[in-house]
């Protein structure tokens, strides 16, 4: 599970522990916003997978944390992503953006292991009279990825959170969008599903943006799971 704008102030941050309860048989792998208030990133994940690696990275516009699972020889890389809105405080333009993803994807794309990005990125995707979408998409075409979130998730009917894989990878097949009206910061499932020869296990990740994703793996007989999140719980129903 993806979650941005976590709001945790520290490593030790005590709503840590309320993580843990509230997902009981989850490891929280997390970065926060030090010294300022909001932002910061987690990815939770079963505590039976392995995390070969944590990495954070360091960029003016957005905050991001990778984290590696690998199930025998497979590999998994996992980034969350959260891009704040430009502000006077953060003083980050959209071409600050554009070059920081540029960094990180130069850093991550010649890495071993399938690729997974998703976080809120708060741009328009695929609003064509955006000059700063069209600059994106062609950032991700010109590096060989797909973005597989086509619905709205915001409540003005904005696209601003994503799922980027290698389109090589072919590793989403399905997303589906829901949305809360009762909830701001709103929630990405996603399952990811890959056959025996690539993965044994079930892999789960998610993210805090308003969609409900269900994903399986290469269209071989995937069996799905459909997470639905609460701020207390989460559930899942095959």
């Amino acid at each position: 599970m993806f979650l941005t704008e976590t709001w945790l102030k520290s490593h030790s941050d005590p709503l840590i522990s309320d993580f843990h309860a509230a997902v009981n048989g989850y490891a929280v792998h997390q970065q926060p916003r030090l010294q300022r208030r909001g932002g910061g990133v987690a990815i939770l994940s079963r505590c039976h997978l392995k995390a070969d690696n944590r990495k954070t990275h360091s960029f003016k516009s957005f905050e991001c944390l990778e984290v590696s699972f690998r199930s025998q020889s497979v590999l998994l890389r996992t980034i969350v992503v959260y891009r704040p809105p430009e502000s006077y405080k953060n003083k980050a333009t959209k071409n600050d953006f554009l070059a920081d993803f540029s960094s990180l994807l130069e850093i991550v794309l010649p890495l071993p292991g399938f690729l997974l990005i998703g976080g809120d990125f708060n741009l328009h995707f695929g609003h064509h009279e955006s000059p700063m979408s069209r600059k994106f998409q062609d950032l991700l075409e010109s590096r060989g990825l797909s973005q597989h979130v086509a619905d709205p998730t915001h409540v003005k009917g904005q696209t601003l959170d994503l799922l980027i894989t290698r389109a090589s990878d072919q590793l989403i097949d399905d997303v589906l969008a829901r949305s809360w009206s009762l909830i701001i910061i709103s929630f990405i499932s996603v399952l990811i599903y890959l056959v025996h020869r690539m993965l044994s296990q079930h892999v789960l990740m998610g993210i805090s943006v308003s969609l409900t994703v269900r994903i399986s793996g290469h269209g071989l007989n995937p069996r799905f799971l459909i997470f639905q999140w609460t701020p207390a719980q989460m559930t899942y129903a095959t």
